[in-house]
């Protein structure tokens, strides 16, 4: 990996085996063609804090070179930031909460 630039990624394909089962050698060779063959496409994702908002390829594809935004979709990750905003602010003061109080000593 260049740490140099964010945008390089290092994916693994993993295959998690349970139990007493073993990985076989025609298991690993299939894994090993399956990374030589295997597609790449561009998914967007957003979080709100309860729901994962998905952009596909296709839609990613047609954003790309767009010079204005869809209002739309600009309108909604605006209130996903918001309210991924607001909930920290809530969280951090729901913890500020539950800090123990320590009461004075009487002089």
């Amino acid at each position: 990996m260049d740490c140099k630039n964010a945008d390089a990624l290092d994916l693994r394909l993993v295959q998690l085996k349970g139990g007493h089962v073993g990985a076989s050698g025609p298991e690993i060779a299939r894994l090993k063609m399956a990374v030589k063959v295997c597609t790449v496409k561009i998914w967007v994702a957003a979080f709100d804090g309860k729901t994962l908002q998905l952009l596909s390829p296709e839609e990613s594809t047609e954003a790309v070179g767009k010079r204005k935004a869809n209002p739309a979709r600009r309108a909604a990750a605006k209130r996903a930031w918001d309210t991924i905003r607001r909930r920290k602010k809530i969280e951090a003061a729901e913890a500020a909460l539950m800090q123990p109080v320590v009461e004075a000593e009487p002089l």
